[in-house]
């Protein structure tokens, strides 16, 4: 029998009183409230130069792991790597033989998430430039982010 002192989330999905957490168990945020159908992989990797490549684009795109890493200088912070993102309001579907099928969101304007930070935390926020798949329905659009006390 496995026996917890913390919650943890056990699902592809997180939904209201979920966390997500550091490498040595502590919560970084939780979800307090949730509107949206609840899409909101942690399965697929940011979007980057590399995978517009891929996807047939010649010269400059913008991406997600790019967004990360300019937010992060601002702070005066440079990391090697690109820490796997928590990929809000998508539609990465898992088929019964694990693999992904990127479908358009089925969010609706004015769906929101509201996160409680548990730590001290830069929360980097990407509203996701992929116009090359479904991810953004084809469409990429701003978000509004709100924080408050």
């Amino acid at each position: 029998m496995l026996f917890r002192s913390k919650p943890s989330i056990e699902k592809l999905f997180p939904h209201a009183g979920d966390s997500a957490y550091t490498n040595l168990r502590h919560e970084i945020v939780t979800v307090v409230e949730d509107t949206s159908p609840g899409q909101h992989d942690m399965q697929y990797a940011a979007c980057d130069p590399t995978r517009y490549a891929e996807l047939g684009v010649e010269g400059y795109h913008e991406s997600c792991q790019e967004n990360l890493h300019k937010a992060l200088e601002g702070f005066g912070i440079k990391i090697d790597f690109t820490p796997q993102p928590w990929n809000l309001f998508t539609n990465f579907f898992i088929n019964p033989d694990g693999t992904i099928t990127i479908k358009a969101p089925e969010t609706k304007p004015g769906d929101y998430i509201v996160v409680r930070a548990d730590m001290d935390a830069y929360i980097i926020v990407s509203a996701c430039p992929q116009d090359q798949n479904p991810t953004c329905g084809g469409k990429p659009t701003d978000i509004r982010v709100e924080v408050g006390d």
